[in-house]
C-alpha cells in the first residue's frame, strides 16, 4: 500500500475486495459489478437488503433500484460497514482455518487500523491466523493484547539480499 493512500479510509480493504475477492475488471460495467457484490454476499448468507447499500458505498457502486440508500448516520454506518467486513473471515472460519496478511501497517489509514483492533479481538475465538507487518515507527496498539505475538525480524545483510 503506497503512503496516498493513508488517508483513504479502508483502502486495504477496497483494494482487496475489487481485485481479489470480487475480481472487478476494468471493462465491467457498474450493473456486473452490482452483480458481483450480490453474489458474493449471498454465498456468505450475508443479508443483502442490509449488506449491499454497505458495500456499494464502500465501493463507489450506485445502488440497484430494488435497494435502499443507507439513511443512517456516517459513524454509524462506518461501524455497520467494519461489523459486515468483520462477517467474512469468521464466516470463512467456521469452514475452514483462515490466515490473514497485513502489510505495511505504517502506512495504514484510522479507519483501518479501527477494523483490525475490532479483528484483532475477535479472532481468539476464531480459527484465524493474522499477520501483520510494519516498521519499527509503528505503534502497535495490540503490545499487551493477550493473543498477540510480536516479532522483530531484523533487515537481511546486504549480501542476504536478492541482487
Amino acid at each position: 500500500m503506497l503512503s496516498v493512500y493513508q488517508h483513504t479510509a479502508f483502502y486495504p480493504l477496497i483494494d482487496l475486495l475489487e481485485r481479489t475477492v470480487l475480481q472487478f475488471e476494468r471493462q465491467d460495467s457498474l450493473a456486473q459489478k452490482l452483480t458481483k457484490v450480490e453474489g458474493f454476499l449471498v454465498e456468505r448468507s450475508m443479508p443483502l437488503a442490509e449488506t449491499v447499500p454497505l458495500f456499494c458505498s464502500l465501493l463507489s457502486i450506485p445502488l440497484g433500484a430494488e435497494y435502499l440508500p443507507l439513511d443512517t448516520p456516517a459513524e454509524q454506518q462506518k461501524l455497520q460497514t467494519m461489523r459486515a467486513l468483520m462477517t467474512i473471515p469468521l464466516r470463512r472460519a467456521e469452514k475452514q482455518p483462515v490466515m490473514l496478511i497485513f502489510e505495511d501497517l505504517h502506512w495504514i489509514d484510522p479507519t483501518t487500523l479501527e477494523y483490525l483492533n475490532m479483528l484483532v479481538d475477535a479472532i481468539p475465538n476464531a480459527p484465524i491466523l493474522a499477520m501483520f507487518t510494519c516498521r519499527p515507527d509503528f505503534q502497535s496498539p495490540w503490545t499487551y493484547h493477550p493473543s498477540v505475538t510480536l516479532l522483530d525480524v531484523k533487515r537481511l545483510p546486504s549480501a542476504a539480499a536478492p541482487g
